[in-house]
């Protein structure tokens, strides 16, 4: 009884973190893949 208490606060504590460490990386990888984009287009009017 006192580990399920003990894991029911402690992901009470947790959810907070994992939502943001979700958010920061999905942050990340739309960012990333914008910053490519950019790039790839910038290189197609480069060339052309």
């Amino acid at each position: 009884m006192f580990s399920f208490y003990f894991f029911h606060s402690f992901l009470k504590l947790s959810y907070p973190i994992i939502i943001t460490f979700f958010f920061e990386i999905l942050k990340y990888f739309f960012s990333y893949d914008f910053l490519c984009l950019v790039w790839l287009v910038k290189f197609e009017v480069e060339k052309t």
